[in-house]
């Protein structure tokens, strides 16, 4: 939530800056409008970013956070196809875990064809045709 404010008073800094500095222009001076856009766009602005990588952290952490639980959920949805490969598990225990890392971990896929060409390859061992 702090994140959010940090951000919206940046932006709403930078876009202030503008009307502010083009009504001081018109009603005090150019020299007065310049003093308004050099101190809102090359001090103030830059001043707050910085403030708040201090205050609440770099952008990219949070990017990073997510990229990295990604990865670790994509690497437990790997073992998963290689246990269920290898024969460890069953197809039915592999849809189990596969749903309980979809819910827990929030992988966004779909089915994919090699699981759907496994269940077929499986299905062809048993058929008695």
């Amino acid at each position: 939530m702090e994140e959010r404010v940090w951000d919206t008073l940046i932006a709403t800094l930078a876009v202030l800056t503008l009307p502010l500095g083009l009504l001081t222009g018109i009603f005090v001076g150019f020299q007065a409008a310049l003093v308004v856009f050099i101190v809102g766009w090359l001090l103030l602005l830059p001043l707050m970013a910085i403030s708040r990588e201090f205050v609440v952290g770099s952008p990219d952490e949070s990017h990073r956070d997510s990229h990295e639980s990604a990865d670790n959920s994509m690497g437990a949805l790997e073992t998963l196809k290689e246990r269920y490969a290898a024969g460890e598990i069953d197809e039915t225990e592999f849809e189990r875990k596969v749903d309980q890392l979809v819910d827990t971990e929030g992988i966004e896929m779909g089915r994919t064809n090699e699981t759907d060409q496994s269940t077929q390859e499986s299905d062809e061992e048993y058929d008695l045709n």
